[in-house]
């Protein structure tokens, strides 16, 4: 009897032992992985919006959670990916999963207050199929900040017309106008987030909110048109850090 005792005794410990060193190789990171892509901000300008990491998984998960903190001591926050979460029945239940592949980790909603270096992080809680037990692990990175880049000029022009203005431009309903914002300087590796605001908003389409100028490059073109049968005035004000910059756009029927 004591000799059976024995036998399942090492049996328990073998399989325990077995089942750790598994979960040991899949806590090297073999199933899951972040890799941070975008580690240059501007001060003060949140990063909610932009892709700032991979994650990447090997396996069907049915916990894929996670946190970001822009730096130590900053607000956690859950995070947001574009994974696509959706119901399979295993083993008897039905189970929200996600399937293995590479997903976009977007940035947190706390701008950086200073220029200086930071440690972000991604937290991770996940969890296969089948796993003996969740992984819980933190991916931190370097990131630097730098100042924003004033705008130096904002000028618009009919879509189909070479000639800038810096102060009003006169359109018919219908028309397309291209705006034109260059910055006193070449963007950093950051990019220059320029802000926009439109007054009043619904006469031209789109009106994005705001435009980032990419790293190495000092001016930005977008083109929108102007509503038709719809005349007014719209005022389009550009601001960065410094003295914002404005143009004004006259719609005439």
């Amino acid at each position: 009897m004591r000799e059976v005792l024995w036998v399942f005794l090492f049996m328990g410990i073998t399989t325990s032992a077995l089942g750790q060193t598994n979960f040991d190789k899949q806590d090297r990171g073999e199933w899951i992985d972040v890799a941070w892509q975008k580690t240059h901000f501007e001060v003060n300008v949140a990063a909610a919006d932009l892709p700032v990491a991979i994650v990447t998984t090997a396996c069907t998960a049915d916990d894929f959670s996670g946190s970001i903190t822009a730096y130590t001591g900053a607000t956690v926050e859950p995070w947001h990916t574009n994974a696509q979460p959706h119901t399979i029945y295993y083993n008897g239940a039905n189970r929200t999963v996600v399937d293995p592949g590479r997903y976009v980790i977007y940035g947190s909603h706390t701008p950086y207050p200073a220029v200086n270096s930071y440690t972000a992080s991604v937290h991770v809680n996940f969890h296969c199929l089948d796993w003996p037990g969740a992984l819980v692990r933190d991916f931190p990175a370097t990131v630097t900040t730098n100042d924003r880049t004033p705008i130096k000029e904002l000028h618009a022009r009919r879509a189909k017309n070479d000639e800038d203005r810096e102060g009003n431009l006169r359109i018919k309903a219908g028309e397309g106008v291209t705006f034109t914002i260059v910055l006193t300087a070449l963007a950093q590796e950051s990019d220059v987030r320029v802000d926009l605001n439109w007054a009043p908003s619904g006469l031209l389409e789109p009106q994005p909110s705001y435009l980032d100028v990419a790293w190495k490059h000092d001016v930005i073109e977008f083109t929108v048109r102007s509503r038709k049968g719809k005349p007014g005035k719209v005022v389009l004000t550009a601001r960065s850090i410094g003295k914002p910059q404005s143009v004004t756009v006259i719609i005439q029927k």
